[in-house]
């Protein structure tokens, strides 16, 4: 079996052989194609021995991949794809949230890798559970982002930014508060305001620490965003404040989408008895509009970012 994979020629001469860590030759440029080099890839026995030893076809290509020499991330850019499977940008199949308003085309994902400092946890020693902060760049928002407690301190107009005040219950207690949210959650809506088409999944609920930690993902890219939501008592039992968190795993900005999604959530409390929970508007957050409005970097951001309350841009999700 032969994988024809299309390589652009980044060398004057065009017939290279060259060989793997153990010896192995395994690419061949035979000719070009409007300006491609056109290599094979013979696998047939490596691969048949493979599933053999039942290591499955997606494991056996992705080790063999990542050890040959100038192919891999070309490869596995491309998404190739075998049977049913999709192949993402890391070389594992994709996975699809069930509620995603398209259907998951056979093309390669980009969902990043979800980032080791997530949930609910005493970020300094003596210190309650919390939220990790934001970075430096524009596609977060948390209320844990000028706590004393984060292990890493920014200056405190950096800070201030990415800055979401939390949300506040007053009746019903901490319980009640966490169902409430956990229905609002559910009862999300992927696509709203052109954002979240690929979906998004609930993947973790924790009732005793009251955290709540969700993916969603976009429709084109497969790019994954990352949500997580903390309730806090106050010494009556009756209210409280909730936590939460709202970042892109990837890149420097977001194009409106974290904004959007909190503020989706937002107005859903809102008409909930005993909830009041602030909008993030364009007021509040200057830098954060300044720069998801800036298309002189990428060419990829939004052309127009509308001046209301709601922060609720034209832009449909193009990630």
């Amino acid at each position: 079996i032969s994988v024809e994979v299309a390589r652009w020629p980044t060398r004057k001469a065009m017939k290279v052989r060259r060989s793997a860590p153990d010896g192995r030759n395994f690419t061949r440029c035979k000719h070009r194609r409007a300006g491609v080099c056109v290599c094979t890839w013979s696998i047939g026995i490596l691969m048949i021995g493979a599933a053999v030893n039942g290591q499955g076809l997606s494991a056996f290509l992705q080790r063999e991949t990542h050890a040959s020499v100038g192919l891999p991330r070309r490869a596995a850019a491309l998404g190739v794809v075998f049977g049913t499977g999709v192949v993402t940008s890391a070389g594992e199949p994709a996975h699809a949230f069930k509620n995603r308003v398209v259907p998951l085309k056979n093309e390669a994902k980009s969902p990043g890798k979800k980032p080791d400092y997530l949930g609910a946890i005493p970020r300094k020693e003596g210190a309650l559970p919390d939220l990790a902060g934001c970075g430096e760049t524009f596609n977060c928002f948390s209320s844990a982002a000028t706590s004393e407690s984060n292990p890493v301190r920014y200056t405190p107009l950096t800070e201030k930014a990415h800055y979401v005040e939390p949300w506040r219950f007053s009746k019903g207690g901490a319980a009640k508060a966490f169902e409430d949210l956990q229905e609002v959650v559910q009862a999300y809506q992927p696509g709203q305001r052109g954002i979240d088409g690929g979906g998004f999944e609930i993947q973790e609920a924790n009732p005793e620490l009251r955290y709540l930690y969700v993916q969603f993902e976009s429709a084109k890219k497969g790019y994954k965003d990352d949500v997580e939501i903390l309730v806090r008592a106050d010494a009556s039992g009756e209210g409280g404040e909730v936590r939460v968190r709202s970042a892109s795993r990837q890149g420097r900005k977001d194009l409106g989408v974290n904004a959007k999604r909190l503020n989706n959530i937002v107005e859903a409390l809102s008409k909930l008895d005993g909830w009041s929970a602030p909008l993030l508007t364009n007021q509040l957050f200057p830098d954060y509009i300044r720069t998801n409005s800036d298309t002189s970097d990428t060419g990829s951001g939004p052309k127009m970012m509308a001046k209301d309350k709601s922060l609720v841009s034209m832009l449909k999700d193009s990630r």
